[in-house]
């Protein structure tokens, strides 16, 4: 199995060779996830009223792996405010992945057991 940290090596490879999938949108990606977990794995969206900057999905694999997602378009970042609630989840235990394109999609799931 490859690691993390490798897979997402291999997705920053395949965007500098100029594989591309197009410009997406944060939804694009987002729903690219989506129809990739589709037999792998669970995903609810993650509405918090009353806290903003809460990542996008909670996503549930079997084993009872839980992974926290945020999706962003190419190349975006985090606001300041969900990295403030990204880090208090992380030091609650539970990390949450950017995700900002299809190649780091299929990174992401390649890693997952």
């Amino acid at each position: 199995r490859t690691s993390m940290k490798d897979a997402f090596k291999l997705a920053d490879d395949v965007l500098r060779q100029g594989v591309v999938y197009g410009k997406d949108t944060e939804r694009d990606i987002e729903h690219y996830f989506i129809k990739r977990l589709t037999g792998r794995g669970e995903s609810y969206k993650w509405v918090s009223p009353g806290v903003a900057g809460v990542p996008d999905r909670i996503v549930f694999f079997p084993g009872g792996a839980v992974h926290l997602v945020e999706f962003k378009a190419p190349g975006e970042a985090p606001r300041k405010l969900q990295q403030v609630i990204f880090r208090r989840l992380a030091r609650l235990g539970s990390p949450v992945t950017v995700l900002d394109s299809r190649a780091a999609v299929d990174a992401f799931l390649e890693v997952i057991p």
